[in-house]
């Protein structure tokens, strides 16, 4: 089974910095990895593209995705609501192998689903107070039929994962770009999947998180 490995650097201060700003040094500085596994593709054939630029800066990891859809699927706006039907990107990340994995969930317009689990049937969602610890930006996105080049980022502290850092320390999860309901459904990843129909919640299919 292959597992990639990303490993992210250690910036600091970039929590200090605007969304623009934050966009520029992960772009610039961050780790680089193609979201450019298709494993459901006979079923869904989509020319969708998906880039992640991703680091760290000691108490929080960042995730900024840039994303090339042929349209914008964008009707959720609600925290904990089915944002993975829209155009959405998603980190899961497992702190401790064999242990919970951490979904996170944001849409274009930046509405955010994320919960806490072993297994995908038992699900803890995020309390209100939680969910607003993990940053992403609000945009003013309409489904539309164009060809879209968009960003979003995903920022989640450390604390929030009950990790602690330590230089070196290494992590497990996957990254995905979705539009479940979209008039063309498609469903990339950064380590592939193998089952036979979508499903995101497979932690044996985690690639690597190393944190410099």
């Amino acid at each position: 089974m292959n597992h990639k490995t990303i490993i992210l650097p250690r910036i600091e201060h970039i929590a200090a910095r605007n969304n623009d700003k934050i966009i520029d040094v992960l772009t610039t500085r961050g780790a680089e990895a193609a979201i450019d596994c298709s494993p459901w593709h006979n079923d869904f054939p989509c020319n969708a593209r998906a880039m992640l630029h991703a680091a760290h800066d000691g108490e929080r990891l960042f995730f900024l995705f840039d994303c090339e859809t042929d349209e914008i699927k964008a009707e959720n706006t609600e925290p904990q609501s089915a944002v993975s039907n829209d155009s959405c990107v998603e980190v899961f990340l497992q702190p401790y192998e064999g242990g919970e994995y951490w979904n996170l969930e944001v849409n274009c317009l930046g509405a955010v689903n994320a919960s806490h689990r072993i297994e995908k049937p038992r699900a803890t969602k995020l309390a209100p107070d939680e969910l607003a610890q993990v940053w992403r930006m609000s945009q003013p996105f309409v489904n539309c039929s164009e060809h879209t080049l968009w960003q979003q980022f995903i920022c989640v502290p450390f604390s929030l994962l009950g990790i602690v850092y330590e230089p070196g320390m290494q992590i497990r999860g996957n990254f995905y770009a979705c539009a479940a309901k979209a008039m063309h459904p498609y469903f990339l990843c950064w380590n592939d999947i193998k089952h036979p129909t979508p499903n995101y919640h497979l932690p044996e299919f985690f690639g690597n998180i190393q944190l410099q």
